[in-house]
């Protein structure tokens, strides 16, 4: 009974191993290696020579790629009406931050500023400073409805700004620092 057990083990090793080893090909008959998913051809790289032929093809520009890969942060389009209507608004988060500069101020307190000059619950504003913890220098913050948002800064030499902007594609008013 062991002598089948060894025969059949060794057989299928045999038969593994012959597998592999038919399996084995040049890496160029890989379709993966001139095309994408999609069939289409993949554009040779900046410093590598143009295609023979000129066609259509998938670009692998690291300009074109870092774009794409931040396309989150682009902002929606909103129109000059909307951008008219909300103008009041930036006008009273710029009055309110005004108000809270040279003072220290903590996140809680540009938060609830922020929040009445805007007209929202202060759960509804985002805020992103540079403190971490510690009394913040430089704060941002950012709040609104629908594709518009009303973003303002605090600076620590007391500047205080706001303009109205397009939501982010990812749906926050602030865009993310993401960072590479």
């Amino acid at each position: 009974m062991r002598t089948h057990q060894h025969r059949a083990t060794a057989a299928v090793g045999l038969l593994l191993l012959a597998a592999l080893a038919a399996g084995c090909a040049d890496a160029a008959d890989d379709p993966r290696a001139a095309s994408s998913p999609s069939g289409m051809p993949v554009c040779p790289m900046p410093n590598e020579p143009p295609l023979a032929t000129p066609v259509p093809c998938i670009s692998y520009d690291p300009n074109k790629r870092y774009a794409e890969n931040h396309g989150y942060r682009r902002e929606f389009e909103i129109s000059e009406q909307q951008r008219a209507e909300a103008a009041g608004k930036a006008d009273a988060l710029r009055t309110a931050l005004a108000k809270l500069a040279g003072k220290p101020v903590d996140v809680a307190k540009v938060r609830a500023a922020a929040a009445q000059a805007l007209g929202l619950r202060s759960t509804d504003v985002e805020v992103r400073d540079d403190a971490f913890g510690a009394p913040a220098k430089s704060i941002t913050v950012g709040g609104g409805r629908g594709k518009v948002c009303v973003n303002g800064h605090l600076e620590e030499n007391g500047t205080a700004t706001a303009e109205v902007v397009g939501r982010t594609m990812d749906g926050s008013c602030i865009p993310s620092p993401g960072g590479h």
